[in-house]
Parts: structure tokens; C-alpha cells; sequence
């Protein structure tokens, strides 16, 4: 019981340090990285350049993707790829590679 109970506060710690550290301008921007990812998926997509577009830290970006989606900022875009992969076989006749090309 002692271990559950200290793992929880240690989680409890975790969340709220994560929040405390953002403001709510920088967790504004980084709800606006699910649009800007969808929109250039052709572009590079790397942390840095993310970070550099949405005038945050890397790791200000990372906090608030953690935070906000619960996900690393890497597997958050390729949540949002697979999404969009899958809206476009629902909604489209395109073959698979023609899938892979747009994502």
C-alpha cells in the first residue's frame, strides 16, 4: 500500500509540476500543433523546428504534448497521420499508395 500510495503522489507531483510550468499562452500554442502538423505533413516535422514554429522550448513543447495528450510529441504526430490515413481510406477511393503519399 505504501508503494501504490507514493507512486501516486509521485504522479500527482509529476502532473502538477508539468501544469505549473506553462502558461496558458504556451499551452495555447501547443493545442495549435495538431493543425499545423496536418497541414504540412509534407514538411519536416522534427521537435526542433515544431518548437521554433510554435515559439516554444523543445522541452516547453514536449511538457505540454505530455500534458495535454498524454503521448510523446513523436508518437502524437503519428497518432495524427494515422487518423488522417484512415479518414482518407474511409473517404476516398485512393489505393494505398496514393494513401502514403499524401501522409
Amino acid at each position: 500500500m505504501n508503494m501504490l500510495a507514493s507512486q501516486i503522489k509521485e504522479y500527482r507531483d509529476d502532473l502538477a509540476e508539468n501544469h505549473t510550468t506553462l502558461s496558458k499562452s504556451e499551452l495555447a500554442r501547443t493545442t495549435s500543433l495538431g493543425t499545423y502538423v496536418i497541414n504540412n505533413l509534407e514538411k519536416d516535422l522534427r521537435i526542433l523546428i515544431l518548437s521554433k514554429h510554435l515559439g516554444l522550448s523543445p522541452k516547453k513543447l514536449q511538457v505540454g504534448v505530455r500534458y495535454l495528450y498524454g503521448d510523446s510529441v513523436g508518437h502524437y504526430i503519428l497518432n495524427l497521420r494515422m487518423g488522417l490515413t484512415k479518414h482518407l481510406f474511409n473517404i476516398t477511393d485512393l489505393n494505398i499508395a496514393e494513401v502514403c503519399t499524401r501522409v
